[in-house]
């Protein structure tokens, strides 16, 4: 039997929602402005009343959020943001406080963690290399903006400053987060883990027994693998886990998928992303099923066919009305 694997990320097009456009959702949420108001703001601790977390608006001149101990890197000292809404969060600017002595007063690496919803456990961020320590700041006055990749959907971020030098210090901090509010409405999903190479690697619930539930990653999250023929060869042949944005199954069973929302919600299509790289054992699914998962409901089911395709090797879209 052919080893025959099944890559894909998924697309929903529901009504009065829209799809996760990554290129667009980069504005300014606010805390610079205002828009973000202090009693958003918290934090694991400060220096004094001027230090407080509400005052990390990014270019305020005068001061900044100053956490009271010394920070190294294993100090867990953090400042707190509620958003209120579901956000995605694609950008993070970063500063220091201004100081005579530039090198002070502000820190050189940073973690995320953040959560959904307040009864959720918070989660560490991880981009895609699976690192969960980012780059900050190279001095206390000069802006660092970082690209958030993957992108994150939260209601609540926070960010834990590191200093990676020997010498422990006092460091101050302002920020800036960019993105858009979350409309899509998706709240997670559960799947099996992929097989070998083609897992999902930004996953950012729970892996029980090779299931993943309670979180949101590479299948949803904005970003379309590339048509890149060379590149899936060199993962398909690789031995080690590698970096690569397509989720992929063999085909020894059917690949259940459950999407959870925040209400019912009208699906008026779905798009899938799928190679067809079928001159190295990967194919487009031969068919899909669409059914309901809440009980209250009508269950009715439909199946849709899909033709094998032995011409053509380039990734598509398949489109379900």
């Amino acid at each position: 039997m052919k080893n025959i694997v099944c890559l894909f990320t998924l697309l929903l097009s529901i009504s009065y929602t829209k799809q996760l456009n990554l290129e667009t959702c980069r504005y300014p949420l606010g805390i610079e402005t205002g828009k973000i108001l202090d009693s958003a703001f918290s934090s694991s601790s400060h220096v004094n009343d001027s230090t407080i977390a509400s005052k990390a608006r990014i270019r305020n001149e005068i001061t900044g959020w100053c956490p009271f101990n010394k920070i190294s890197s294993t100090t867990y000292e953090y400042i707190q943001i509620d958003l209120v809404n579901l956000t995605v969060i694609t950008l993070i600017e970063l500063q220091g406080k201004f100081s005579l002595t530039p090198n002070e007063q502000f820190a050189d690496a940073f973690q995320i963690e953040y959560r959904r919803d307040r009864k959720q456990k918070w989660i560490k961020y991880k981009d895609f290399s699976e690192q969960y320590i980012l780059s900050g700041n190279v001095n206390s006055y000069i802006p660092t903006i970082r690209d958030i990749l993957p992108a994150i959907i939260a209601q609540e971020i926070r960010i834990i400053p590191i200093v990676t030098g020997l010498i422990p210090r006092h460091i101050c901090m302002r920020l800036e987060l960019y993105g858009c509010p979350y409309t899509g409405g998706l709240m997670s999903y559960t799947i099996p883990q992929g097989d070998k190479q083609f897992f999902d690697q930004t996953y950012d619930g729970e892996n029980q027994n090779g299931i993943l539930k309670d979180g949101l990653g590479q299948l949803t999250d904005g970003i379309i693998a590339p048509d890149d023929n060379k590149q899936l060869i060199d993962v398909i042949q690789s031995k080690d886990q590698i970096e690569c944005q397509w989720i992929g199954w063999k085909r020894q069973s059917d690949i259940k998928l459950n999407f959870y929302f925040d209400t019912i919600r009208n699906f008026t299509s779905i798009h899938v992303h799928t190679s067809n790289l079928f001159t190295h054992n990967i194919y487009v699914f031969h068919s899909i099923t669409i059914s309901n998962c809440n009980r209250n409901l009508n269950n009715s089911q439909m199946e849709f066919v899909i033709l094998n395709d032995y011409i053509n090797t380039n990734a598509r879209f398949i489109h379900i009305y």
